[in-house]
């Protein structure tokens, strides 16, 4: 009776340690020639992107999908507005935004863009601006706002375009 209690253990304990290797060694399998890209891990032959990268194998930073052109409507400058973006190939989260009178440092999280305070020239003038954004898809809605130090007028603008 105790051999056959030994037998049935022995048993056991191998097949669990069959099946413990065997699901092991088909994690590795799937993610053998898989490379993720900047700091990436594969599991079960799929990555897990570090934050500020998405893409099938980590390639694209988050700033990617808001590059090209956006043609759309601005309360402030009319029907054809466009705004240009251009991804920053050393940082993730930044996007330069080209738009009807200057080009805008901005950052991105998700699919949200924020324009931090910035001043710039503008026929003379010095003019302030700052606004937030958000990409859906191919369409992007922005709000920005706007002051001439330099006389004091101050101006609100929305734009919403597609790609």
């Amino acid at each position: 009776m105790k051999t056959v209690k030994t037998l049935t253990m022995a048993a056991v304990a191998t097949l669990l340690s069959f099946t413990a290797v065997t699901y092991s060694s088909c994690s590795k399998i799937e993610c053998v020639g898989k490379t993720c890209q900047h700091g990436g891990s594969c599991n079960k032959g799929k990555c897990s992107c570090p934050s500020n990268y998405e893409g099938d194998n980590c390639e694209n930073g988050i700033n990617k999908k808001f590059a090209g052109t956006f043609t759309g409507n601005s309360d402030c400058a009319g029907p054809g507005t466009q705004f240009t973006f251009a991804a920053s190939p050393t940082n993730p989260t930044q996007v330069f935004m080209q738009g009807p009178s200057t080009t805008l440092n901005c950052t991105v999280s998700g699919n949200s863009l924020t324009i931090p305070y910035q001043t710039y020239y503008s026929g003379g003038d010095q003019v302030s601006v700052q606004g937030s954004g958000t990409l859906n898809g191919n369409s992007i809605t922005i709000y920005l706002a706007a002051s001439d130090l330099t006389t004091g007028d101050f101006e609100t603008c929305n734009f919403t375009g597609t790609k």
